[in-house]
């Protein structure tokens, strides 16, 4: 992998990544309606609304983490902080959706206290998968 100035990382897009992140939880368990009349068991669920990351139990805010969000914010932090050019920019958009992404290369723009937040959330969004060190986005 190719070294990069970690000093992009406080760059606007980055720093929205992050935020975007830091943002997707709140502390204690999800106390939705749903959650609350299975009286907390989410095994029914496809997608999990309460974790525990880093020994904290934390919910997940639905509203501010869809798919569309967390493809945006990936783009834009990914452009900016590999310095893609123009040319390069439009490949890689041209190919965001049949690419997998390094998880790797994600954590370079990602602050390290948000790493186990975002590896525990990639899998519960929708079409978007965690396999091993490969983040892969569908279409759908």
């Amino acid at each position: 992998m190719i070294e990069f100035d970690k000093t992009r990382i406080s760059l606007k897009p980055s720093q929205n990544w992050n935020e975007w992140i830091k943002n997707a939880f709140q502390f204690g368990r999800c106390e939705c309606i749903r959650c609350r009349e299975s009286d907390y068991d989410e095994s029914a669920y496809r997608y999990k609304h309460t974790f525990e990351i880093d020994g904290e139990i934390l919910s997940r805010r639905f509203a501010t983490t869809p798919k569309e969000d967390f493809e945006s914010n990936l783009k834009k932090a990914w452009i900016s902080f590999y310095r893609l050019d123009n040319s390069k920019e439009e490949i890689f958009i041209k190919h965001f959706y049949d690419t997998s992404h390094s998880l790797l290369e994600i954590y370079e723009f990602t602050l390290p206290e948000l790493k186990n937040k975002l590896v525990a959330l990639i899998p519960e969004i929708r079409s978007v998968e965690l396999s091993g060190n490969l983040v892969e986005i569908s279409r759908n």
